[in-house]
């Protein structure tokens, strides 16, 4: 009889680690998606936040560009060659599209 009870409490302390252990794993793959979802939305709003003010800066030096030229450069190059722009402000991954007959940003 006691054979059997020390069996029976050895092989349900096996279950019993084997349940929390793989219990834990998972809680541990869960709080590490959910730490990324958390971090990846403040970040893509830093980027849209960064992409907008670039675009802002693009605009007002064409602008000022068009004000005192009487015209729409005919690239964004041109902005930095008449120095207007120390250089032209990054796009991200999408890339500045310029029509040069409106002088506008699409």
């Amino acid at each position: 009889m006691k054979k059997g009870l020390i069996f029976l409490i050895v092989v349900s302390a096996l279950f019993w680690g084997i349940y929390y252990t793989g219990n834990i794993e998972d809680k541990a793959e869960n709080f590490a998606k959910d730490s990324a979802e958390k971090l990846k939305a403040p970040t893509e709003k830093a980027s849209r936040a960064v992409h907008r003010a670039n675009l802002n800066i693009l605009e007002t030096s064409i602008e000022i560009f068009k004000q005192s030229k009487g015209r729409a450069p005919l690239t964004l190059k041109e902005l930095v060659e008449k120095g207007y722009l120390s250089k032209i402000p990054n796009s991200g991954s999408v890339g500045w599209e310029y029509d040069p007959a409106s002088g506008r940003i699409r």
